[in-house]
């Protein structure tokens, strides 16, 4: 399929909180040795990016207050030098957090001769720089100019990669001075020249110990959101490659029976755990965390990444839903146990879409997302509601007169130029194509023909134009309904009109397999009949009157209900 969602756009430009009571958030910053770093810094961002102005709050002594104007989520980075900056999501909500975090020593190559030392007096030109040489004791040394009484130069930077048990030890530094780009050391010049050593060192066969995050024990709610924040985080990266990796090997009779054991094995692994978030969900007494662990539950039983919103539609593409089923006991709870005002959904918003689309749009799914559209206290989370609602609904039963409605809403709202819709069409600009409206006109070769048939010539005929391609398995799934509509109703003034949307000319099929009129063309979704029906995917259907006004688009054209269509139809 090729309906590809931008949801992650919604991270970098979302609106703001709704504004509240001011939150502190307060404690200490300290070293991986448990002990004061010579510079520390606090950075705050808004959860969602973009909006927010970046501030930066030095720490003297470890010690540390922020003032968050706003509730919502906020991310708070730690900082400090020869260690990794480390992030926590922060629930604030009126309330004065505490939060203590001891950081990670940074990573390091053993090997530093390819570093190079870039000081003020070369406007810390990397290739101007000096290299540092490896010394016998194992350190790393360089002679530097410092014409001036203090040399400023920029500290190796650790490496990507990681080393076990190396990280650094001793740099020539009297203080380090913070810049946007990191800590840069400061070193006393009396000389001419600078010594400038660094010395890597091993933790012995350890790594160097992970950063600790400690929330004050008035500060449950906080600390619990943090720990749904890191397993969504986890479920993201490993369970959804999983999940994908699965789905492909189940789909395709070209693979090894290792690799289809393997797949099996993963998607074992991944309902196994599901069952036991099943369980915990029962145990659980807590409300907040029963929350969250229905969220959870939404995640891993569709698959959605939280690193990547965006690669939702990669997911439907690979199937998910056909490898763990949810369970609609769950997905009920889900809508009577959670708050539409819960904090849960800032944290992973895509997952009202998720609830819409494993209840099949049900009113209940329906009705609840629109509580959270009209209540949720974060303005960002409104709107992602009510993307996700239009979406969801979209994905199940194409451009209907709701989508439309809601549609058309949402650009009032937002305004049609709205970066999450401009690159979703149809959902990206005015619908043309959508119940009610007339329908675009088309060009099409007759079977067996080469001259073309106009769509003003099937004028006071009924018209169900059919988007097909052959790599669209969907497509041949629910040809047996297209033919019983044929059967039933073309010896009326009911045409089907099918448009191959192939990427490469293929031969005409024979007139006695092909009852319908072909489009047929080599540039697929390019083509101008799918461009002028707005196609974004397959498979896809447009009914169109006698008079050339669209009567139902997408899901209303498939399967059972094509027939119930068809029906209502004719019958009028």
């Amino acid at each position: 399929m090729r309906r590809f969602s931008c949801l992650f756009a919604l991270f970098i430009g979302a609106g703001s909180y709704q504004a509240g009571a001011q939150t502190v958030v307060s404690g200490r910053v300290l070293g991986a040795d448990g002990e004061v770093m010579p510079a520390t810094h606090v950075e705050l961002r808004s959860f969602y990016g973009g909006r927010q102005a970046l501030r930066v709050i030095p720490a003297p002594g470890g010690r540390y207050q922020v003032d968050i104007a706003d509730r919502g989520l906020v991310r708070l980075t730690f900082m400090g030098p020869l260690h990794k900056a480390h992030t926590v999501v922060v629930l604030a909500e009126d309330e004065p957090v505490e939060l203590d975090v001891q950081l990670q020593r940074a990573w390091m190559d053993t090997d530093q001769s390819y570093t190079r030392i870039a000081t003020d007096h070369t406007r810390f030109e990397y290739d101007l720089g000096v290299p540092l040489e490896e010394q016998a004791d194992g350190s790393f040394a360089a002679m530097v100019e410092a014409p001036d009484d203090t040399l400023i130069y920029e500290m190796p930077a650790a490496t990507s990669q990681v080393y076990a048990g190396w990280v650094f030890g001793e740099i020539s530094a009297d203080r380090f001075v913070y810049t946007p780009k990191g800590y840069r050391a400061a070193v006393a010049s009396p000389e001419a020249q600078v010594r400038v050593t660094v010395r890597p060192r091993r933790l012995g066969t350890e790594e160097a110990p992970k950063p600790v995050i400690i929330f004050g024990a008035a500060n449950r709610r906080a600390g619990i959101l943090w720990e749904f924040y890191q397993e969504l985080q986890k479920a993201g990266r490993f369970q959804f490659t999983r999940a994908v990796q699965a789905s492909r090997a189940s789909f395709s009779s070209a693979l090894s029976e290792e690799r289809e054991r393997a797949a099996r094995d993963r998607e074992n692994v991944l309902r196994q755990e599901i069952l036991a978030l099943e369980i915990d969900i029962e145990r659980e007494t807590d409300p907040f965390r029963r929350e969250l662990l229905l969220m959870r539950y939404l995640s891993q039983t569709s698959g959605i990444p939280f690193f990547r919103q965006s690669v939702y539609r990669f997911g439907v593409r690979f199937g998910l839903e056909a490898i763990i089923e949810p369970n609609p006991i769950y997905l009920k709870r889900a809508i009577e146990v959670i708050d539409p005002a819960s904090m849960g959904w800032a944290v992973h918003p895509a997952l009202l879409q998720v609830l819409v689309e494993q209840t099949k749009a049900s009113a209940a799914a329906v009705a609840y997302v629109e509580a959270v559209k009209a209540g949720h206290p974060v303005a960002a989370v409104q709107r992602f509601a009510f993307f996700n609602l239009i979406d969801g609904l979209f994905a199940r039963h194409g451009l209907t007169p709701e989508v439309v409605a809601y549609l058309e809403q949402y650009q009032q709202r937002y305004g049609e130029d709205d970066e999450l819709l401009e690159d979703n069409l149809p959902l990206g600009r005015p619908l043309k194509v959508a119940a009610g409206r007339r329908a675009p006109g088309f060009l099409a070769s007759s079977r067996g023909r080469r001259r073309g048939v106009l769509s003003d010539s099937l004028e006071d005929r009924v018209v169900l134009l059919d988007f097909w391609a052959s790599w669209c398995d969907a497509c041949a799934r629910d040809e047996d309904a297209l033919r019983q509509a044929r059967a039933a109703y073309g010896h009326g003034d009911f045409q089907i009109m099918r448009a191959v949307l192939d990427l490469e000319e293929r031969p005409e099929e024979a007139p006695g397999e092909m009852p319908w009129l072909l489009y047929q063309g080599a540039d697929g979704f390019k083509s101008p009949i799918a461009a002028g029906y707005e196609v974004m995917t397959l498979p896809h259907r447009v009914l169109i009157d006698r008079d050339g006004v669209v009567l139902a688009v997408g899901g209303e054209l498939f399967g059972e209900r094509l027939m119930q269509t068809l029906e209502r139809v004719f019958l009028e």
